[in-house]
């Protein structure tokens, strides 16, 4: 780097870590800038996700040392507490008590001792994720990486980046993930793959189903999401910043199938069976009939029953059981009438085909000659 010279005090430090750091490339060269400050919890989060710490169990009681454990943000603390368990970074006196400072800065030269510390314990390469561009140690190259920002344009998601100029560049792949902060290909699978290196942007919706990803294919209206973007390279992949937002837009109509629904005789008694529903919005089933309405649908038709269970496919009528705002009171020997099957997915309700049956169970005088649907001639 120009603006660490051999003689300072951090140019060892700087020069171990580079590895796993980045900086600034300008035209004139390449720049640490080791006076600008980073916050000390983003540092945790670093180092902790850089050593593959955090899946390690820890008690977060750990944090109750500091008189400021607090002014953590709630969804770092775990990552501070490892880092203090691992001893990465510890606490600080400050008006006779122990605090951790999370939101206090570290100079970046300050940030090179800790992260030379760090892989001190743990000798495998990592980069860190929140700067420009990372070095190939043996080579010396440079791989930019993409910084993302993610607007709404026109109603949609738009996610853009910075052009790369790279002879090694082979494009940019677009990934999500529901619950990995560290979204990354091929980890976190992918929504885009784009071949043209001079394309700095994609529009992100359901118009293109999700492969590989820790959510159901499709993104749902008001739920949250991790977004990157993956500069792919002939010789490696560098991932880019990560960014979390609430998914606004329209639903996928593949996230609300209909039921497909068929009545039987099984042993002397009526059965509606239909297949199960494989969606992440599915609530609940409703079994729904009319005497009058060929496409009877819940909540207008009313409901026999109700099933919460998603691997539930059949329902028996029990001619006893009272129906909940039909346009009959009780089902009636030798009438027929339409069934059918409405999917619940919160407020939407999704009605399946129905099926015309005649009814053929007298709940007064059982007939047992009924098998499969057909009268068994005495």
């Amino acid at each position: 780097f120009l603006d660490v010279k051999k003689n300072s005090w951090e140019y060892p430090y700087v020069e171990s870590a580079k590895p796993y750091l980045t900086g600034f490339r300008t035209a004139a060269g390449d720049y640490f800038k080791p006076s600008l400050p980073t916050v000390r919890e983003d540092m945790a989060v670093a180092l902790v996700n850089a050593l593959g710490y955090l899946n390690d169990p820890v008690d977060l009681g750990i944090l109750d040392q500091f008189a400021d454990k607090d002014q953590i943000s709630p969804n770092l603390r775990k990552h501070v507490a490892l880092s203090v368990k691992y001893g990465l970074i510890v606490g600080k006196p400050k008006n006779g008590r122990l605090v951790f400072d999370p939101q206090g800065n570290l100079t970046r030269a300050e940030a090179a001792v800790l992260i030379k510390r760090a892989f001190e314990k743990n000798e495998e390469k990592v980069t860190y994720d929140e700067e420009k561009v990372t070095y190939d140690p043996e080579t010396g190259y440079v791989y930019e990486r993409p910084i993302i920002e993610l607007k709404m344009e026109n109603n949609a998601h738009v996610l853009r980046w910075n052009k790369i100029d790279s002879p090694r560049l082979i494009g940019y792949i677009v990934s999500a993930s529901r619950d990995d902060s560290s979204v990354s290909y091929p980890d976190n699978g992918f929504l885009y793959r784009i071949s043209d290196v001079n394309r700095t942007y994609a529009v992100i919706d359901n118009s293109t189903k999700y492969s590989n990803g820790d959510f159901g294919g499709y993104f749902i209206n008001g739920e949250q999401y991790y977004f990157s973007v993956t500069a792919v390279y002939g010789d490696r992949m560098v991932a880019g910043n990560t960014i979390r937002c609430k998914y606004v837009g329209e639903d996928s109509p593949e996230l609300f199938p209909a039921p497909q629904v068929n009545a039987v005789y099984e042993d002397g008694k009526l059965v509606v069976k239909w297949n199960r529903l494989d969606s992440p919005l599915l609530t609940e089933y409703r079994v729904v009939i009319s005497e009058k309405n060929e496409k009877p649908v819940y909540p207008a038709n009313g409901y026999y029953d109700m099933a919460y269970d998603k691997d539930t496919t059949s329902v028996v009528i029990d001619p006893a059981k009272q129906y909940h705002g039909g346009d009959f009171e009780k089902l009636t020997y030798a009438k027929e009438y339409y069934i059918s099957v409405t999917a619940v997915y919160g407020s939407k309700y999704v009605a399946g085909n129905a099926v015309k049956v005649l009814y053929l169970i007298n709940d007064q005088q059982p007939d047992r000659r009924i098998q499969s649907g057909r009268q068994q001639k005495g």
